[in-house]
Protein backbone atom coordinates (compact mmCIF):
# COMPACT_ATOMS: atom_id res chain seq x y z
CA UNK A 1 0.00 0.00 0.00
CA UNK A 2 2.84 2.66 0.72
CA UNK A 3 4.62 2.06 -2.16
CA UNK A 4 1.86 2.85 -3.66
CA UNK A 5 1.41 5.86 -2.59
CA UNK A 6 4.81 6.51 -2.86
CA UNK A 7 4.49 5.54 -6.68
CA UNK A 8 1.53 7.76 -7.13
CA UNK A 9 3.49 10.92 -5.34
CA UNK A 10 6.06 10.06 -7.90
CA UNK A 11 3.73 9.99 -10.58
CA UNK A 12 2.34 13.41 -9.58
CA UNK A 13 5.94 14.64 -9.65
CA UNK A 14 7.01 13.51 -12.78
CA UNK A 15 3.82 14.62 -15.11
CA UNK A 16 3.83 18.28 -13.28
CA UNK A 17 7.69 18.51 -14.36
CA UNK A 18 6.96 17.47 -17.37
CA UNK A 19 4.10 19.43 -18.54
CA UNK A 20 5.16 22.55 -16.70
CA UNK A 21 7.18 23.70 -19.52
CA UNK A 22 3.94 23.44 -21.87
CA UNK A 23 2.17 25.62 -19.49
CA UNK A 24 4.48 28.46 -19.61
CA UNK A 25 4.62 28.20 -23.32
CA UNK A 26 1.04 28.48 -23.66
CA UNK A 27 0.91 31.09 -21.31
CA UNK A 28 3.11 33.36 -23.57
CA UNK A 29 1.33 32.63 -26.39
CA UNK A 30 -2.52 33.17 -24.32
CA UNK A 31 -0.96 36.23 -22.86
CA UNK A 32 -2.28 34.77 -19.33
CA UNK A 33 1.11 36.78 -17.84
CA UNK A 34 1.11 38.90 -14.84
CA UNK A 35 3.11 41.61 -15.47
CA UNK A 36 4.34 43.83 -11.98
CA UNK A 37 4.67 46.96 -13.69
CA UNK A 38 0.53 46.96 -14.05
CA UNK A 39 0.47 47.16 -9.82
CA UNK A 40 2.49 48.35 -6.95
CA UNK A 41 1.74 45.72 -5.13
CA UNK A 42 3.09 42.74 -7.15
CA UNK A 43 6.20 41.19 -5.72
CA UNK A 44 8.06 38.94 -8.33
CA UNK A 45 10.58 41.69 -10.69
CA UNK A 46 9.55 39.93 -13.68
CA UNK A 47 6.70 38.87 -16.26
CA UNK A 48 5.49 35.65 -14.72
CA UNK A 49 3.06 32.97 -16.47
CA UNK A 50 0.01 32.43 -14.56
CA UNK A 51 -1.28 28.80 -15.86
CA UNK A 52 0.82 26.75 -13.38
CA UNK A 53 -2.42 24.67 -11.91
CA UNK A 54 -2.72 22.97 -14.83
CA UNK A 55 0.56 21.45 -14.36
CA UNK A 56 -0.82 20.85 -11.24
CA UNK A 57 -4.09 19.24 -11.98
CA UNK A 58 -2.46 17.49 -14.87
CA UNK A 59 -0.53 15.18 -11.42
CA UNK A 60 -2.91 14.90 -9.40
CA UNK A 61 -5.12 13.81 -12.43
CA UNK A 62 -2.41 11.30 -13.34
CA UNK A 63 -1.72 9.96 -9.49
CA UNK A 64 -5.11 9.67 -8.96
CA UNK A 65 -5.90 7.56 -11.85
CA UNK A 66 -2.94 5.20 -10.92
CA UNK A 67 -4.72 4.52 -7.42
CA UNK A 68 -8.22 4.21 -8.79
CA UNK A 69 -6.64 1.41 -11.03
CA UNK A 70 -4.43 -0.05 -8.88
CA UNK A 71 -6.72 -0.53 -6.16
CA UNK A 72 -9.31 -1.85 -8.98
CA UNK A 73 -6.96 -4.31 -10.13
CA UNK A 74 -6.27 -5.56 -6.40
CA UNK A 75 -9.80 -5.89 -5.71
CA UNK A 76 -9.60 -2.79 -2.76
CA UNK A 77 -11.90 -1.03 -4.78
CA UNK A 78 -15.05 -1.89 -7.31
CA UNK A 79 -15.17 1.12 -10.15
CA UNK A 80 -17.01 -1.19 -12.75
CA UNK A 81 -19.93 -1.85 -10.38
CA UNK A 82 -23.52 -1.37 -11.94
CA UNK A 83 -24.42 0.82 -9.40
CA UNK A 84 -25.71 4.47 -10.08
CA UNK A 85 -22.40 5.75 -8.61
CA UNK A 86 -19.66 4.22 -10.04
CA UNK A 87 -16.09 5.33 -7.84
CA UNK A 88 -18.47 5.85 -4.64
CA UNK A 89 -19.84 2.44 -4.73
CA UNK A 90 -17.74 -0.33 -2.31
CA UNK A 91 -13.97 -0.19 -0.55
CA UNK A 92 -12.77 -2.94 1.03
CA UNK A 93 -9.75 -3.25 3.09
CA UNK A 94 -9.30 -6.56 4.71
CA UNK A 95 -7.56 -7.52 7.46
CA UNK A 96 -4.92 -10.53 7.19
CA UNK A 97 -6.40 -12.22 10.17
CA UNK A 98 -10.00 -11.99 8.52
CA UNK A 99 -12.95 -9.67 8.72
CA UNK A 100 -12.47 -6.00 6.81
CA UNK A 101 -10.48 -2.88 8.22
CA UNK A 102 -12.77 -0.64 6.65
CA UNK A 103 -15.96 -0.88 4.68
CA UNK A 104 -16.88 2.18 3.92
CA UNK A 105 -20.46 2.69 2.34
CA UNK A 106 -21.81 5.42 4.35
CA UNK A 107 -21.29 8.25 1.26
CA UNK A 108 -23.20 6.01 -0.90
CA UNK A 109 -26.21 5.57 1.31
CA UNK A 110 -26.30 9.36 1.97
CA UNK A 111 -26.22 10.16 -2.27
CA UNK A 112 -28.29 7.58 -2.66
CA UNK A 113 -30.86 8.43 0.29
Amino acid sequence: MWSDIFIAFMIAFLVSYVVTPYTVRLAKKVGALDNPKTSSRKIHKKITPRLGGIAIIAGLIASTTYLFVTMSIEKKINLFDDEKYIFLSKINLENPNGGHIFRNNCIRDILLF
